[in-house]
């Protein structure tokens, strides 16, 4: 089962519960342009990725797709450590929005990532210093080739893909939340508590 998942679908559903039933913050989100309607929208999206989560039988090719996420989701982290004042780096690398879910669309991104950084030598040095070295981003690569092309032979959309899908779409509405909630509620810290967000200290 992938945590990541299953953490965006447990925190997506606390902050929606608790918006729709606190008139407070209720108010304060209409206030800034997120209505009702939205929420109400933001927990249908909840209900069908949980569905479709629960449905889900992770196959070998599924762990290994689930084992390449949590290995593209450090490097990326990693990489946006060591670029952060590289503005053309975070371009390049696809460092900038969220990581995707859908099988498609996380292909795509993993690919242009681990293509690009083995494409330029100070890339590929700026990460061995970190740890990473070059034949594991080479072996990664061929991995992520080797399922994109075992994904592409499938002629009928699997369950996961129906899933991944899903949540991709909750989490885009999920990002438009958060960011008019952390704007709505910028003076009530203990508001964006119950939202399960973190209060930053200014």
């Amino acid at each position: 089962m992938n945590h990541s998942i299953n953490n965006l679908l447990t925190t997506s559903e606390m902050a929606v519960i608790n918006a729709m039933h606190n008139p407070q913050i209720t108010e304060a989100l209409t206030s800034f342009g997120l209505q009702k309607d939205s929420l109400i929208k933001g927990q249908k999206l909840i209900e069908k990725a949980q569905k479709l989560n629960s449905e889900v039988k992770e196959t070998q090719e599924e762990l290994k797709l689930t084992h390449l996420r949590n290995l593209f989701l450090r490097h990326t982290k990693l990489a946006r450590m060591i670029f952060i004042t590289d503005e053309n780096a975070w371009a390049k690398l696809g460092l900038n929005g969220a990581r995707k879910q859908s099988k498609k669309a996380w292909l795509k991104q993993a690919m242009t990532f681990y293509t690009t950084l083995l494409n330029d030598k100070k890339y590929i040095l700026s990460m061995f210093r970190f740890g990473v070295r070059q034949d594991q981003l080479i072996q990664i690569l061929s991995e992520i080739g080797n399922l994109e092309n075992k994904f592409k032979s499938e002629t009928m959309q699997d369950e996961s893909e129906d899933r991944d899908i899903a949540i991709d779409e909750l989490q885009d509405w999920m990002t438009e939340f958060i960011e008019t909630a952390r704007e709505a509620l910028k003076q009530n810290p203990h508001q964006l508590k119950a939202l399960g967000m973190e209060v930053y200290a200014e």
